[in-house]
């Protein structure tokens, strides 16, 4: 009876450092993929946006993220950001996901997910860049900046 206990809670354990291995190498692998083309066009994107012109922030943008999004809503929106003064350094890209979705009324779209730490004029950031793939280079899907320098 213990001998069958521990047979089962082995192979239980066994599945799930398979899983994890499994997990951990399939992440590599769809990481690897963006590697040459994701990471490139971010090193040029970021410090781009991060001049916090409105309206060279709304060419690196996806249509589908500025669709809902008026002038001056997107202006208030550089204008707060802009807070963190000019941009000083980022950090290595960190790969997060990889999602393919269709819908109606976008088509099929596959979105890149990457965290990166940067380094501001007022404050440390965390930005989260969420590329959308089109033809052989990418639009911003989101651009999330998350620092404690904005509340001050």
């Amino acid at each position: 009876m213990i001998k069958k206990i521990f047979k089962g809670i082995g192979i239980t354990l066994l599945v799930l450092v398979v899983l994890i291995v499994g997990v951990g190498i399939w992440t590599g692998y769809k990481s690897a993929a963006y590697e040459t083309t994701a990471i490139p066009y971010m090193a040029n994107a970021i410090p781009e946006i991060s001049k916090w012109n409105p309206e060279i922030m709304r060419s690196y943008m996806s249509p589908e993220t500025l669709v809902d999004v008026t002038e001056n809503d997107f202006s208030n929106i550089v204008r707060a950001l802009s807070k963190m003064g000019a941009l000083i350094s980022t950090g290595e890209p960190i790969f997060q996901s990889v999602n393919s979705s269709s819908t109606v009324q976008n088509g099929s779209m596959t979105l890149v997910t990457y965290h990166v730490p940067a380094t501001y004029e007022n404050g440390d950031a965390n930005l989260t860049v969420v590329l959308k793939e089109k033809d052989e280079s990418f639009e911003i899907y989101r651009f999330n900046l998350d620092s404690m320098a904005l509340f001050k």
